[in-house]
């Protein structure tokens, strides 16, 4: 079977996520002008939709990938043992979300919102493990096709209806729809390339056996992250309600838009952490702070921009309802480094075969997260959940850096980013100026918009102070460079993309 290059099947991968994430930024920021409860319970069902999506193999979809890989009939055996299991996992997951619909823990439309989701397990489940598969054979540029289709097709259509004055719910079932229409087409693309291989020799039953075997090692981990990522968005609305739950999604969209680099970064690099753990700890060094020296650079400027403009970029993007965001985007923006950071300290661990280390990060993460959320959105709303957020980052971070030991010193790291910190915060002085001139010079409709052209011209002079400074020496460039050159390995990006 002709497997696609690294350059094509991730252009196409990164080409479907650029384009999903920011036409569904699009959507959501039209949803959130219109209603806010349309847009908390908008975002609250997607956050279900992805979790059936993104658990619906238990964790389980990296040992496929891996186990997809060569040639044979234990191809097609692997396949149908994950069919299997997508199908379980998807009757599971339904039940549960059945089940929050059936017992009120929300409101009736989000619970209504919550039951239509349900609807779309099973889809959700196959199209994890189609794409999977998909990628274990070397077919990563039609799983971005895939992709590509999905996210821009019902994002389009979903802004359509918006303009046309229809709700969330009318989009949720527009959303759904495309699930079920590229599942089904996802399964005619993985038959069409693995039919050819089914030959007998391999129990199906055997390997149906050893992939339940591996649930207990991956599912933990799995939801664990899914919880500590979601629980906010997850526990507001029954906490509080559904448009303190847009309140949240709102600075919390901006802030996950972006991290799209961070984690592209982080995914792209995973062979050579893997490459320099099985070689030498020097070398895994060297390869975290390259990675976090790059990384720094690119977050801090968009921190420093939220804090000083956070208030009327949310009045200007999502409308003056959501000013008493600020804070929440405050805090959210302040976890960014953070979360940036524990995507480092996580390829690490695994690159260091220290999964036990890294499941149990995880999980302590997830229970902070449930506690915090709790604790803090009960009494302040969003803007409590978005310090429960910055909370769990930071103790998660701490936990991660202890499990590494001697590995790599905290110091360190901080000098890192401390660099372009001071930078920025150079920058912030004039941004500062400018704003307040702008308030008191302008009309109000005019000054809010001010954010716009003192950004554009506050990264040029971040990037210039960068250098002039010695933030960024020339040597550090050229280790940061070096490091973005390194030739990457097929099976590395691709399949941790997925």
């Amino acid at each position: 079977m002709k497997t696609d290059s690294v350059a094509g099947s991730g252009s196409v991968i990164i080409l479907a996520r650029v384009v999903g994430m920011g036409l569904s930024f699009v959507l959501f920021m039209l949803l959130a002008q219109k209603s806010e409860t349309d847009a908390g319970l908008f975002r609250t069902a997607l956050t279900y939709l992805m979790f059936s999506e993104f658990f619906g193999l238990m964790g389980t979809h990296r040992w496929f990938a891996v186990e997809l890989t060569p040639d044979g009939p234990r191809r097609w055996s692997l396949f149908v043992a994950g069919i299997v299991l997508a199908c379980v996992s998807a009757l599971l997951i339904g039940v549960v979300q059945a089940g929050i619909s059936w017992f009120g823990v929300y409101g009736p439309n989000l619970s209504r919102a919550v039951l239509l989701v349900a609807l779309a397990t099973l889809p959700s489940a196959l199209l994890n493990h189609l794409q999977t598969c998909l990628v274990g054979v070397g077919q990563g540029k039609r799983m971005g096709y895939l992709n590509l289709v999905e996210s821009a097709g019902r994002s389009m259509i979903g802004i359509g209806l918006v303009f046309a004055g229809h709700g969330a719910l009318d989009i949720l079932v527009v959303y759904i729809s495309f699930r079920w229409l590229v599942a089904l087409a996802g399964l005619v693309v993985v038959l069409v390339a693995l039919l050819p291989e089914r030959r007998g020799g391999v129990s199906d039953f055997a390997l149906l056996s050893e992939a339940f075997g591996r649930i207990p090692q991956f599912a933990m981990i799995m939801l664990s992250f899914l919880i500590m990522r979601n629980a906010s968005i997850l526990m507001l609305p029954a906490l509080t309600s559904t448009a303190e739950a847009a309140h949240f999604a709102v600075p919390f969209q901006l802030v996950d838009l972006g991290l799209l680099v961070p984690t592209i970064l982080a995914l792209s690099s995973n062979y050579l952490f893997n490459h320099q753990a099985g070689r030498s700890r020097s070398g895994l060094r060297w390869v975290l702070l390259q990675l976090w020296t790059l990384t720094s650079v690119y977050v801090v400027p968009l921190v420093m921009l939220s804090l000083v403009f956070g208030e009327n970029l949310l009045a200007c993007v999502f409308g003056a309802a959501y000013r008493t965001s600020a804070i929440a985007l405050s805090a959210l923006a302040l976890s960014m480094p953070l979360i940036a950071l524990d995507q480092v300290l996580s390829q690490t661990l695994q690159a260091s075969k220290r999964y036990r280390e890294d499941r149990n990060c995880v999980m302590f993460g997830a229970s902070i997260a449930v506690v915090a959320t709790f604790l803090l959105a009960r009494e302040f709303a969003a803007t409590g959940a978005a310090f429960a957020v910055l909370l769990t980052s930071l103790l998660l971070v701490v936990m991660r850096l202890r499990s590494l030991g001697k590995l790599i010193a905290p110091g360190l790291l901080l000098h890192i980013v401390w660099r372009p910190t001071r930078v920025a915060l150079l920058v912030a002085l004039p941004m500062l100026l400018a704003q307040w001139l702008a308030d008191r010079a302008l009309a109000p409709a005019i000054a809010q918009w001010a954010w716009l052209p003192a950004s554009l011209l506050a990264l040029p002079l971040y990037a210039v102070l960068l250098r002039r400074t010695g933030a960024l020496r020339r040597g550090k460039v050229a280790r940061v460079r070096k490091f973005l050159k390194v030739r990457q390995a097929p099976a590395g990006s691709v399949a941790e993309a997925a």
